[in-house]
């Protein structure tokens, strides 16, 4: 059998609201229909800055910990044997991958027109300005051109982010080259070129 919705109704009677308590809200209770009047803050016009706010460029570091277990520093006898290992060790790697690297390079002037091999700069001990060496995986003119390969949206995300979903701008060869890291693996003649400069592939 169907309720009767209108039987079960209960009807509240207005409560007339005091001046006094405009600007506060009525909690009626389930027990009675007496307004509890909750009063909200006053707005704030010009707040104090939040507690540990730090103007920019006022930042300072908290002094170290004494107590904190820290690695101790190294002496020239271990600084002296870790440069000749990295040395060592790079150019073993640079020997055992010289024919792998030529292959790819020889495939990458093939796909596409340009340097095999790709400058890119960074910032390295001190501030000081540093290059690495990667495969080249992009047309040569995809930083200095990247209009004639974008749409209009693709252009706009990349000034952006400096980064874009299947880049155009990549080729066959350097999407393999990316999948697999092996883009990253002249980075090793980073090391012995900080000893030997000539060594650099690009002007």
């Amino acid at each position: 059998m169907e309720e009767n919705v209108s039987d079960k109704t209960e009807y509240v009677k207005d409560v007339p609201v005091d001046a006094a308590l405009i600007g506060q809200v009525g909690d009626w209770r389930a027990d009675s229909q007496t307004p509890v009047a909750t009063e909200f803050p006053l707005p704030v016009e010009n707040p104090a800055p939040a507690q540990g706010f730090v103007a920019p460029g006022s930042y300072r570091a908290p002094a170290a910990d004494p107590k904190a277990a820290a690695p101790k520093k190294g002496g020239p006898a271990y600084f002296a044997f870790k440069r000749a290992f990295d040395i060592v060790f790079s150019a073993a790697v640079c020997a055992v991958l010289a024919i792998p690297v030529v292959a790819a390079c020889v495939a990458i002037e093939i796909d596409s027109p340009g340097k095999p091999f790709f400058r890119q700069k960074r910032v390295g001990k001190g501030g000081k300005t540093i290059y690495i060496f990667k495969l080249r995986t992009m047309v040569s003119d995809a930083h200095e051109h990247p209009e004639k390969y974008m749409t209009p949206d693709q252009l706009a995300k990349w000034q952006r982010e400096q980064k874009v979903d299947d880049d155009p701008r990549i080729t066959r060869v350097g999407r393999f080259l990316r999948r697999t890291s092996l883009d990253e693996l002249p980075q090793f003649i980073n090391v012995p070129r900080v000893i030997y400069p000539s060594l650099a592939l690009v002007p």
